[in-house]
Formats: C-alpha cells, sequence, structure tokens
C-alpha cells in the first residue's frame, strides 16, 4: 500500500517544529518562460521542462492554532500576507511531496484526471 501525503506531511510537521508546513509540489511547465528587460528585450529565456526545481504550494497544509496570530482580518489573504509573514519569522516549512500530484483548476484538468481514472489504475487511488 502507499504512504498517504497526509501521514508523511503531518508527521514532516510534527519533526519540523513550525507552525505552518505547506506541501511543496513540482508542475509541468506548459509555457517557456522569458525574463525581459527594460527594453523590451528578451535577456533570458527557458523552455518549459518536466519539472522545475523550485516547489509550488500544492493547497495541502498542516497549521498550529498560533497561525491565527498571522491573519489580521477578514480581509487577510492568507496564501500571501500570512504565508509571507511566516516564511519571514521562518515558521513556514515545505514538506516535498514526490509522489503523484495534479491540480484541477480547469476542464483541461477535469479531462486529464477522468482519463487516468478510467484507464483504471490512477496514482491516487490508495483503496
Amino acid at each position: 500500500m502507499r504512504t498517504s501525503i497526509s501521514g508523511a506531511l503531518l508527521k514532516f510537521h510534527r519533526e519540523i517544529g513550525r507552525l505552518a508546513t505547506v506541501t511543496a509540489v513540482n508542475v509541468e511547465q506548459r509555457f517557456g518562460v522569458m525574463r525581459l528587460g527594460e527594453d523590451g528585450l528578451v535577456t533570458a529565456f527557458r523552455e518549459k521542462s518536466e519539472m522545475d526545481d523550485h516547489g509550488v504550494n500544492g493547497g495541502f497544509m498542516v497549521l498550529e492554532p498560533r497561525v491565527f496570530d498571522y491573519i489580521k482580518s477578514d480581509d487577510t489573504i492568507f496564501e500571501r500576507e500570512s504565508m509571507e509573514h511566516l516564511a519571514a519569522d521562518g515558521q513556514l516549512a515545505a514538506y516535498r511531496h514526490k509522489g503523484f500530484w495534479q491540480c484541477m483548476d480547469d476542464q483541461r484538468d477535469k479531462i486529464t484526471l477522468e482519463g487516468l481514472w478510467d484507464e483504471g489504475s490512477p496514482p491516487w487511488k490508495v483503496w
């Protein structure tokens, strides 16, 4: 049986001892990336790659109650203001998930996930 991401994430969070732990995942890039100069010239270009070496927020988090101290009001955007302050204070950890992860933000993602399910062996099915 595969290890659940939630079990591994919680174990890591307890071991690292910070207020917040986010799951870092690598995503397939769909487009090339350009750095543009002030004059409109491209100063660097990197074609899309399957995996980047920087993790992105996979959406699974473990938070301690003291995280509420980082939420100033109902208008606070947690993923922006609170997480930036947690990181600056050394209270944000990242669990690197190396298994399957796929977002489902749009119809394209839905079709991809349904296709994996229809193939009969979706990578997230652990039961």
